[in-house]
């Protein structure tokens, strides 16, 4: 039988235990974390240990926060060009400081992608939206995103390399596993030292007097340009500005047509993310022919940014491979299987090079 003492701790220690979202202690699931604890570690409380482990873990408290409220940045058919370029740069902004915490936090890598992604608009939106923002805010911006995103980027990318390699080394046989192993530790150590610099770039004033910058923004409050373009309804002025970002996208695709090299084709997975960005600025009033577009684009989108992963991934493996002594041969063999695999990953299929030859000529026509 325990003792009055120890039957008094536990006690204690289970009421310490969240109620997240109406869960009591019947319906949490997890195994008893005093009974699990070593028995060295007695001024470790458990209970600490366990509300963390809740809140941290995939369908835990920081995954069942509430989403952001983007309600106040629809878009009516009485808008204006200058409206939807507010509400779009608005909508984006909100996002890009929502994910902030979470990107800070560091264990979901999706806050940092969403992050990332929220710049990429913001970027094109500075173009897309010219004639209805200020030159100076253009100007400025355009640098502090970039600034930012760099930043954003170079974590992201560790991300998706350490994704990536961890599945492969999940089925690799053990040559190939010991230098996914070896590699896997690289990457983390790389990653490790580009959250620090993203850290430091969220806490310093810079970044801070950008957000000042962009709440008028989010509220809703900036005055835009009284231009005859910032003027012109939006219903009318959108798809003549989606048509140029097509226009840009097809010369894209000739020249990928004509040269099929690795920067034509990047440069055509960017005019595609151009173009797919265009038509979701003015998609609630385009209707759901635009929406069915935007999500087609945003799947070639993909495919080609996963091949430029694999590209990406691939040099640095064969950097990596190029390290390890020449009297080490297994580990050798198993970067070189390795490199293997990637090298296929990053080709381009013939099936899906012919999809989007056929998105470029589907856009010559419209």
């Amino acid at each position: 039988m325990p003792g009055r003492a120890g039957l008094q701790e536990r006690r204690g220690r289970a009421r310490e235990l969240p109620r997240l979202s109406g869960a009591g202690p019947r319906n949490v699931g997890m195994a008893d974390p005093a009974r699990s604890a070593p028995r060295n570690r007695r001024h470790v409380r458990p209970a600490a240990i366990e509300r963390a482990r809740l809140r941290l873990e995939p369908g835990g408290a920081l995954e069942r926060a509430p989403r952001l409220d983007e309600s106040a940045f629809s878009l009516y058919q009485g808008d204006r060009l200058a409206d939807v370029a507010l509400k779009s740069i608005g909508r984006q902004l909100a996002r890009l400081f929502w994910h902030e915490a979470g990107a800070r936090l560091g264990v979901n890598p999706e806050h940092v992608h969403d992050m990332r992604v929220a710049t990429r608009r913001l970027r094109t939106a500075l173009r897309v939206f010219a004639a209805a923002i200020p030159r100076e805010t253009r100007q400025e911006w355009r640098q502090e995103l970039r600034w930012i995103g760099r930043a954003l980027g170079s974590v992201r990318d560790c991300d998706v390399e350490l994704d990536r390699v961890r599945r492969m080394a999940a089925d690799a046989p053990e040559p190939e596993r010991a230098a996914l192993f070896v590699f896997t530790s690289l990457l983390e150590i790389k990653r490790a030292r580009k959250r620090v610099t993203l850290l430091e770039r969220l806490d310093s004033p810079r970044f801070s007097r950008f957000r000042r910058h962009a709440q008028p923004w989010i509220e809703l409050r900036r005055v835009t340009p009284d231009t005859r373009a910032a003027r012109a309804p939006a219903y009318i002025a959108g798809p003549r500005v989606v048509a140029v970002w097509d226009r840009r996208m097809l010369e894209a695709c000739d020249e990928a047509k004509r040269k099929t090299t690795a920067e034509n084709v990047h440069a055509l997975r960017i005019a595609i993310k151009g173009a797919r960005y265009a038509v979701e600025y003015f998609v609630e009033l385009e209707g759901p022919g635009a929406r069915r577009r935007a999500k087609h684009l945003g799947r070639l989108q993909n495919m080609l940014g996963a091949r430029q992963d694999a590209a990406v991934l691939l040099r640095h493996m064969r950097r990596y491979a190029r390290t390890i002594p020449s009297r080490d041969g297994e580990l050798s063999l198993g970067a070189r299987i390795a490199i293997r695999k990637i090298s296929r990953a990053a080709r381009v299929r013939k099936s899906e090079w012919r999809e989007v030859l056929e998105l470029g000529s589907g856009a010559e026509r419209a």
